[in-house]
């Protein structure tokens, strides 16, 4: 077993690491968003959302997920207690920030998506499944987005 030594530079690594992963994502993926709303043309503000969200993925989604996980081991291998007031605080305030990513911009990502993909709706999609709804048909519109502007 590797004694804490070994292990400390690690977490720490893997801890600050993965912060700036997160930061990096979190910055792109609502800048990305932000040009997505000022885009007038839906096939650029839907290639713009895509980016956004590989950058939200892979990036801000795993970056978070690595600071959380690692956070809390690199304090208990640096001799902290969980129960000091900088440890809950931090604890309290990284689920503050997961809480404003999921549901408020999460939200209005959503908006946007709404707003750029109008077509769907005119052809029947189902915004929850992301597949033809039964509009489609009994409208008679085809289940296949169409190419081009």
């Amino acid at each position: 077993m590797p004694s804490v030594d070994v292990i400390r530079p690690i977490l720490a690594l893997v801890h600050i690491g993965s912060a700036l992963f997160y930061v990096t994502g979190y910055a792109s993926a609502k800048t990305l968003t932000s040009l997505a709303v000022a885009e007038s043309d839906p096939v650029k503000r839907r290639w713009i959302l895509g980016l956004g969200d590989k950058f939200d993925f892979r990036f801000q989604i795993w970056g978070g997920t690595l600071v959380g996980l690692s956070g809390i081991p690199l304090a208990l291998a640096n001799g902290y207690s969980l129960t000091q007031v900088w440890v809950l605080a931090s604890i309290v305030l990284y689920a503050v920030v997961v809480f404003i990513g999921a549901v408020v911009w999460r939200g209005r990502a959503a908006t946007v998506r709404g707003a750029a993909g109008h077509w769907r709706r005119r052809c029947g999609w189902d915004p929850r499944t992301r597949r033809p709804g039964p509009r489609s048909a009994v409208v008679g519109t085809p289940p296949v987005p169409p190419r081009g502007p």
